[in-house]
């Protein structure tokens, strides 16, 4: 996005239109933003401002009504904080903020997209891979940190070790078969809890919830305590003893 826009008001030359130029009366879509330089922030302003463009080396002022589409990985408010980001441009985009949540907090979107992602990946005239049920589960489960980026990274390494069109743990990422056998053993200790009173077991699924939730956050402690929304030290307590 960064050498798009920069394109946009530095042309090679004073004969090749920007994107601005060309997007008049049209609709243009800038991919993070939150990491356009100061120095781009202030010629976009200006262009959002007056609604025209000056080609590199040239005089003329090229009008220019364009509809901005601004997407960013990073709440604009805290690099502002930062002095990372013009207050005034801030607020020139903020006309209607859109909020897309993080997959985890709409898992019911998670199968839809992969599907989408899927085909997208194959092509239009392929069929797409059939997607085991214990991978649709596991899709679910995860808390997805990485968004859909990791999302559409895991679904293209499944489609390199797939095998027979046919998604399966094994074709996932280390990363994902790890989540997925660390929820198979808390799975199995079922069993040793049948019989037993419901504090034993209720203690078993928290041991096995807790183990998931470091999984998800790569081992950090403090990650895992956040998203369980317990103290660090509690998490210490209730974490399983290390086996000798």
């Amino acid at each position: 996005m960064f050498g798009h826009v920069k394109g946009a008001f530095t042309g090679a030359s004073t004969d090749k239109e920007g994107l601005f130029e060309v997007a008049d009366h049209g609709t243009i879509f800038l991919d993070e933003i939150d990491s356009m330089p100061l120095n781009i922030q202030a010629k976009l302003l200006r262009v959002l401002q007056d609604k025209e463009i000056r080609r590199v080396g040239g005089n003329e002022s090229i009008p220019a009504d364009v509809r901005v589409l601004a997407a960013t990985n990073t709440r604009l408010e805290q690099l502002i904080e930062q002095n990372k980001f013009r207050e005034d441009l801030y607020y020139r985009l903020s006309v209607i903020p859109i909020e897309i949540k993080p997959l985890r907090e709409r898992p019911e979107d998670i199968l839809p997209l992969a599907y989408h992602l899927l085909r997208r990946e194959v092509g239009a005239n392929k069929p797409i891979p059939t997607v085991d049920p214990d991978v649709m589960n596991l899709f679910e489960q995860y808390a997805w940190p990485g968004n859909v980026r990791e999302l559409e990274n895991a679904l293209k390494h499944a489609l390199t070790f797939a095998k027979d069109t046919v998604i399966t743990r094994e074709s996932l990422p280390a990363k994902l078969q790890q989540i997925a056998s660390a929820v198979d053993g808390g799975l199995r200790k079922i069993d040793d809890v049948r019989g037993k009173s419901l504090k034993a077991f209720l203690r078993m699924k928290e041991k096995e919830y807790l183990s998931q939730a470091l999984v998800s956050s790569d081992g950090d402690k403090q990650k895992a305590a956040k998203s369980l929304r317990i103290s660090l030290a509690t998490l210490y307590r209730k974490m399983p003893e290390p086996k000798d």
